[in-house]
């Protein structure tokens, strides 16, 4: 048998690529044979681009959702509405393209990254980690598939981080800084980390002056990203929402004033992804995150001096990116008020929280020397992701196709907008009490142009 530089036998690293194939089967199967049609939630927030009904080349399209810059998530959709207008299906297929292929190079990063310390069983998890069902609705939803591409950017930067230096790597990697955070809220965090690591590189530099003429450019890129993405906030560009991102940041004094608030946030955050969804409920969260910070804490404490802070600061492990995640969201969300910490239970913030996880168990499998204590980590991590991911996903999207199912049935009846949606029937009641329309008569607006457009396509 053939063995790899990193340890990985040749089947071994085939069946990897494998396994990377197979785990979007089940998101392909339903989006082909139970397709979600109708938007939901806060989806009629942006099917106005999918529709055509709204202008790629506009002012609207750079204001905040939800306090989100999405302007590449409008325009994605905006050019898939020129395919077929309105096609929620079609937006899913493209969401999942997307999500997965990011997920492809991340554990492609970890495999350069951990050299000789891969392991088939952490490529396992990180697999298991990155692209687990939990993320369903962000694999569907069409306000939500920011959240798919800037994973594929994600991806990419942390695989092009691990690549040898050639003429373009600098201008790619400064292509994903510049664009990320137009995806969604996540994506700031690749302007931030690089920024960090160009001054990280400055201070440890032999030349101050010299290093930062070779930075100069990542510097420049990363700090026009940033000022950018904090600048729309403040020009109050709202969607219609009602949502103005400066009155929900939160106060970094919250710290202080509520030590407890803040610690159970931020291991609700952590310990997400572990556990099935419970929006209203975050005690297991927070059980599962205090136990994996626990645990990580202590394997690394145990090792902390096979600890290389390069690999954390040069962005080689994707940790301090999660980090900068958990953060930010602490920072814009957490006002104090217990409802913010059953909020950020909900699984479309695992799509952020699981680059500080893999982050974690990628620092643990280079410097811990405890295989059987490590191994027995991964398996549990994995494993509990695993099964709340197909629970969560499978069960949101039962309900959401059913509900999707009825309200396409009523939207094909013969002049539906006089008679299944009109106020007061049932089809009307389902759809609106199922939105996140800032108003009833914008949720009627959105509904008599999407509705417009699917019956006479």
């Amino acid at each position: 048998m053939i063995v790899m530089k990193n340890n990985l036998t040749l089947n071994n690293k085939k069946f990897i690529y494998i396994f990377a194939l197979i785990l979007p089967l089940l998101p392909l199967y339903l989006v082909f044979y139970k397709p979600i049609l109708f938007p939901f939630a806060d989806d009629w927030l942006i099917i106005g681009w999918s529709t055509q009904e709204r202008d790629l080349i506009d002012v609207h399209s750079i204001q905040l959702v939800n306090g989100h810059q999405i302007f590449l998530s409008k325009a994605l959709i905006y050019l898939i509405g020129y395919i077929s207008a309105g096609n929620i299906q079609l937006i899913s297929l493209v969401t999942i393209a997307m999500g997965f292929i990011g997920v492809f190079f991340l554990v492609q990063s970890q495999i350069i990254f951990l050299g000789d310390k891969a392991n088939l069983i952490f490529l396992l998890s990180v697999l298991l980690i990155s692209g687990n069902y939990k993320q369903m609705q962000n694999l569907f939803m069409p306000i939500c598939n920011g959240w798919m591409m800037a994973i594929f950017f994600i991806g990419i930067y942390y695989w092009l981080k691990q690549k040898k230096d050639f003429n373009s790597k600098k201008y790619l990697i400064g292509l994903t800084v510049v664009l990320a955070p137009l995806t969604i809220g996540l994506g700031i965090i690749l302007p931030i980390i690089e920024l960090i690591e160009t001054i990280y590189r400055i201070l440890n530099g032999k030349s101050y002056w010299s290093t930062f003429k070779n930075q100069l450019f990542t510097f420049l890129i990363s700090f026009a990203s940033i000022i950018f993405f904090f600048s729309i906030p403040l020009l109050k560009m709202t969607d219609g929402s009602g949502f103005e991102s400066e009155k929900n940041i939160g106060n970094v004094l919250n710290v202080i004033k509520d030590p407890i608030g803040s610690l159970m946030y931020l291991l609700t955050l952590t310990g997400n992804i572990f556990v099935p969804a419970s929006r209203f409920e975050p005690t297991l969260p927070i059980v599962a995150g205090s136990l994996f910070v626990i645990t990580s804490s202590w394997i690394l404490l145990k090792n902390r001096s096979r600890i290389r802070i390069e690999d954390i600061f040069l962005n080689k492990n994707c940790m301090l990116g999660g980090l900068v995640f958990i953060s930010i969201l602490f920072l814009f969300r957490y006002s104090g008020d217990p409802l913010d910490i059953q909020t950020v239970a909900a699984p479309r913030y695992v799509s952020g929280s699981l680059i500080f996880i893999i982050g974690v168990l990628g620092l643990i499998q280079k410097v811990g020397t405890n295989r059987r204590i490590i191994t027995s980590f991964l398996l549990i991590t994995c494993s509990l992701t695993l099964v709340s991911g197909l629970k969560t996903g499978i069960e949101w999207h039962a309900i959401r196709y059913e509900q999707s199912q009825t309200l396409i049935e009523c939207a094909e009846a013969k002049d539906s907008l006089n008679t299944k949606f009109v106020e007061g029937q049932p089809c009307f009641t389902l759809a609106y009490e199922n939105s996140m329309s800032p108003s009833k008569d914008y949720f009627k607006l959105e509904l008599s142009k999407f509705i417009g457009i699917i019956s006479n396509g």
